[in-house]
């Protein structure tokens, strides 16, 4: 990321006046209806996509999901894929919402796989009185659920789904990636444009559809999370970008075909191999995005990180994230000519050279959490800091996440029990990057 890898296709020069504020005629985005320049770039994107309602955003995808879930759940229960980002947990402590889980799949290679409709479908029988479903689909790397299924779950119920599709507002373009949220029946869906698309870090939008989510609600809750100074520089280069994918279907169809070639060639690797999803829709995959190169690296004699930084070091590739047994590479319409023979020739060359592997690192998945106090309770509580080693049986005040993917191992209101510190021991040893963990120490509640 980001997803315009500095194309200048995608960075006209007019964007260098566009850095103003809300003088006359630049319409405001922060007006409930905004009925000049900004409100038919936001009605546009809701055609272009699908929604009733359309508001971008310009905090990021974490102010989306954070107003997706206030203004749906407030503080009402809300049934959570357990393997969601962090903003959704921070929304949580906002909102004063109780989180029921859904825990999603996990594949062999130790990165998540779906969420089940029967799994949703359970656990909205066990809690009636739910206010909505939240799914992250499609997750880090690539995994989609099955959303058709997951909605009419929640719709039986009569609630909405919120989808966290960050990692998916390119799906519109070409029938080459997986079928949308809003396409699917979810009822408010969150996209990160900068991600997989040639927009500035930052852009991003919420979608409603449907009647089951008040749209004045929805409205408020992005307006008191947003910005009051936004960028129209970055809205104006969204809007250019979008309607030149929009209107030259070249970039598009040149990326799917760029793809396409390179996923071919890629399963010719022998150790080194390309994540392509499973049979029989094993491990919740119900499909991938294949604009996410995922490489599985168990039966090589190199680690993920390791093959990572033999990319950069020998040949100039940056990969978006290495993980003990996968790597994830992030790819867009900003991306050059040339860019998929040079990833291709790279891993062939270290594919020869890493040989076969007997002693892979074994990850154990995340375990089952049990939480004891809601999230803002406990992020609220007066809170001590002490050595994760003497945590056990401690609530945590704080959050503790590996990132990337920055998917929490525990969050505000949890237990630290012995297979939590564990995990987070073994995260460490294989050279995870953790927030919240500060020279061994976490945060938890002081005892009364």
């Amino acid at each position: 990321m980001p997803g315009h890898k500095s194309s200048r296709d995608f960075l006209p020069d007019f964007l260098l006046d566009r850095d103003i504020t809300e003088i006359p005629g630049a319409d405001d985005l922060n007006d409930p209806d905004p009925d000049g320049i900004i409100g038919g770039f936001q009605k546009y994107l809701a055609g272009l996509f699908g929604a009733d309602m359309s508001f971008f955003l310009t905090n990021g995808s974490t102010s989306g999901v954070q107003a997706a879930i206030i203004a749906a759940v407030g503080d009402g229960k809300i049934i959570m894929d357990r393997a969601s980002h962090a903003s959704a947990y921070a929304a949580l402590v906002l909102s004063g919402a109780e989180p029921v889980y859904i825990y999603p799949e996990i594949t062999p290679f130790g990165f998540r796989g779906g969420v089940t409709p029967s799994a949703a479908e359970e656990t909205l029988r066990c809690n009636p009185g739910a206010r909505a479903v939240f799914v992250t689909s499609p997750a880090y790397e690539g995994v989609v659920s099955d959303i058709d299924n997951i909605a009419a779950a929640a719709h039986n119920n009569g609630i909405p789904l919120i989808v966290d599709e960050a990692h998916g507002p390119h799906f519109i373009f070409d029938k080459y990636f997986p079928k949308t949220a809003l396409s699917c029946g979810a009822d408010m869906v969150v996209h990160s444009l900068h991600k997989t698309l040639p927009a500035f870090t930052q852009s991003a939008v919420l979608h409603l559809r449907g009647n089951l989510v008040d749209k004045r609600a929805a409205a408020e809750a992005v307006r008191l999370l947003r910005t009051s100074s936004p960028s129209y520089m970055m809205m104006a280069q969204a809007e250019y970008a979008l309607k030149l994918l929009d209107s030259d279907k070249k970039y598009i169809n040149e990326h799917a075909a760029a793809l396409k070639i390179f996923r071919e060639n890629a399963l010719y690797l022998k150790n080194i191999k390309l994540f392509v999803g499973f049979d029989n829709k094993k491990f919740g995959v119900y499909d991938i995005d294949r604009s996410k190169l995922v490489f599985t690296i168990k039966n090589s004699a190199i680690t993920g990180t390791e093959l990572a930084s033999l990319l950069y070091k020998n040949y100039g590739i940056s990969i978006e994230m290495a993980g003990p047994n996968h790597i994830v590479a992030m790819t867009s319409p900003g991306d050059k000519a040339g860019w998929y023979d040079r990833l291709l020739t790279a891993l062939r060359d270290l594919d020869e050279q890493s040989g076969d592997g007997t002693n892979m690192p074994e990850l154990s998945p995340p375990p089952p959490v049990i939480s004891v106090v809601r999230p803002r309770a406990a992020f609220l509580a007066e809170k001590e800091d002490v050595p994760l080693r003497l945590a056990a049986e401690r609530i945590s005040g704080g959050f503790v996440a590996a990132s990337p993917p920055n998917v929490p191992v525990i969050v505000p209101g949890e237990l630290f029990t012995a297979d939590v510190i564990s995990h987070i021991e073994n995260q460490m040893c294989l050279g995870a990057h953790l927030t919240g963990l500060v020279g061994g120490f976490v945060r938890v509640l002081k005892k009364i």
